[in-house]
Order: C-alpha cells, then structure tokens, then sequence
C-alpha cells in the first residue's frame, strides 16, 4: 500500500474512471446514509473507518450495459449496504455459528459462519468478500468465504484501504494485483466504456 487513504485511493480511482471506463463510473450508486446507520447497528463492533469512508461515497454497483460491475479483483461486484446486509443474514441462516470461538481476525474458519463477519462483494458463484470484524491486529482485514468450505485462506488485504490503494496503482500505471494466490489480474479496457480484470497471461 502506498500510503493513501480510502478516501485518496478513491477519488485517484474515480478520476481515471471517469475518462478511461465511464461506464464504470457511472454503476457506482449514490451513498445511502439511512442503510449506513443500519449497518452499524447491525454488527456488534465498530465498523472500519476506510469501510465507513468507502460506504460514505458510494452504495455498490448497479449493472450498467458495456460497464464491468466485477470492479474488486479478480471478479467481485461490490454490494450495496442493503445487499450486504442481506447476504449477511442469508450466510447465518445457512451456516452454524452460535457461540463457537472462531479465532483472531484474518484466521481460517472453515464451515461455519461468524456473526463478525459482513460480506461487501460477491464473484457471482456464490462467494464473498467480507471485512473481519472478529478481534485481533488483523481486524478489519479482507477475505474470501467460499460457499463450499468457508473461510479456509489468508487475508487478501488487511483493510479496505488497502484494496482501494491497490485498484487505484493498478488503474492508473497498470500494474499487476496478485493478493490472492491465484494467476495475477491487470486491468483491460473494453468496449462500452468499462474494464475487466484479466489474467497477465492473457491480457
């Protein structure tokens, strides 16, 4: 991370956005303030403030004809805070949790679901990308629940910060984003005015 905050990465993002991808710029759906309060009173701890800066700036993504709405790499559509919240509750009916410890922040917690935990992207399989709310010096850190086995890898960023920062480099001098063990991503330009994270092997 270089440094800036989720509000500096943010705007760096919507600047290239709005001349390189305006379709893209144009998904981003205004801030909900009234979903925000509800989030907050949802979830049992403070929410991160690079979360509440980003949540502050925009509500998710709508679909946008010719607009890339996978907008976090490799292939996650941010969530409204409605739709967060939602699939929160979906995880949680599915999933057992109760008062069974699920460990610090950032550690593997495989079939199960802690209340701790708030989805704010979805690949479109079935997976999430959600904040650790659990306690720990990883608090507030990224990762992925697979609908199959669960938590079962490491962080892919300690914050929203941090995943921000990265898009932002990653736009702007087209760089690489390899947070997540898989093939590295670089942002492509499509037709329609959007973008696509595509794997450096074929892009």
């Amino acid at each position: 991370m270089n440094g800036d905050s989720a509000d500096r990465s943010w705007q760096r993002i919507l600047s290239w956005l709005a001349v390189h991808a305006p379709a893209v710029h144009a998904a981003f759906r205004e801030p909900n303030g009234s979903d925000l309060a509800r989030a907050r009173q949802v979830m049992a701890s403070d929410l991160p403030s690079d979360l509440v800066s980003w949540w502050q700036a925009m509500d998710g993504v709508r679909d946008v004809p010719g607009g890339a709405t996978t907008f976090v790499p490799p292939w996650f559509r941010p969530y409204s805070i409605a739709e967060a919240l939602d699939s929160r509750e979906s995880w949680l009916s599915i999933w057992p949790h109760g008062d069974v410890d699920s460990g610090l922040a950032g550690s593997e917690c495989r079939f199960t679901w802690s209340p701790d935990w708030l989805p704010i992207a979805n690949n479109g399989s079935g997976n999430d990308l959600f904040v650790d709310l659990r306690p720990g010096p990883l608090h507030g850190c990224l990762m992925e629940f697979d609908r199959v086995d669960g938590a079962e890898g490491p962080p892919l960023w300690p914050g929203v910060a941090w995943m921000l920062a990265d898009i932002a480099d990653a736009l702007e001098t087209g760089s690489v984003i390899d947070p997540f063990g898989g093939s590295p991503v670089r942002a492509v330009l499509v037709d329609g005015g959007g973008f696509e994270w595509a794997d450096v092997s074929s892009a």
